[in-house]
């Protein structure tokens, strides 16, 4: 990806409209990539495609999926959506792109992600990712019924995160949303990360509005 402009905007169809995605947002569920990438998305000026709503508007809600055809059928729905999304131009520009958790299972998804200008990892420890989830309304979350099931889900794809991930952003709760978002925005305007090349975030203290 190129560097930002002279106003700081991330890179549009002005330098280029391939169809890759300005950058994609990757990570477990309640990860927050929803939240913090429409934030930063209206900070850099960029449309914002959140796959799991897209899969909604295309097959209907995620549960009745489930429920229809187990995460065999939600995966092989969720795959033709994702490579749609990171390969076929939009109006507006190249989008801010958030992936699904389990995205990155499907194996031409990570192959699709090895030609993304770049991919960022969003980060937070087990605890928290099990307490956001189990917050959400009961059903909503098919994969976030079972405390230990969750927890191995997340080792399991650890090693995924990482194969695809040239960045990794941490947000864990302990600092103001606001603060997650200007890192974002600062790793995508310092340009392209190779996947793979994704070290471990530091902790950081903070205080205000939580992710």
């Amino acid at each position: 990806m190129s560097g930002p402009s002279d106003s700081g905007a991330a890179p549009s169809e002005a330098q280029g409209h391939d169809g890759r995605p300005a950058a994609v947002l990757v990570g477990y569920m309640a990860a927050g990539k929803s939240a913090v990438g429409r934030l930063v998305a209206a900070r850099l000026g960029l449309p914002f495609v959140d796959t799991d709503l897209v899969v909604e508007a295309t097959h209907g809600p995620i549960p009745a999926i489930f429920a229809r055809g187990g995460e065999r059928l939600f995966r092989e729905l969720e795959g033709g959506v994702v490579l749609e999304v990171l390969s076929a131009p939009r109006p507006g520009g190249r989008p801010l792109v958030a992936l699904g958790g389990g995205a990155v299972t499907t194996e031409a998804v990570r192959t699709a992600l090895a030609g993304a200008p770049l991919v960022l990892w969003l980060q937070a420890p087990a605890d928290v990712l099990w307490e956001r989830a189990r917050r959400a309304p009961q059903g909503t979350r098919p994969l976030a019924e079972d405390e230990a099931a969750f927890r191995a889900l997340l080792s399991a794809r650890d090693a995924l995160y990482r194969e695809v991930a040239g960045a990794v952003v941490l947000n864990d709760g302990g600092r103001a949303l606001d603060e997650v978002v200007d890192e974002v925005v600062g790793v995508i305007r310092g340009g392209t990360a190779a996947p793979g090349a994704a070290a471990a975030p530091q902790a950081r203290a903070g205080s205000g509005r939580r992710a």
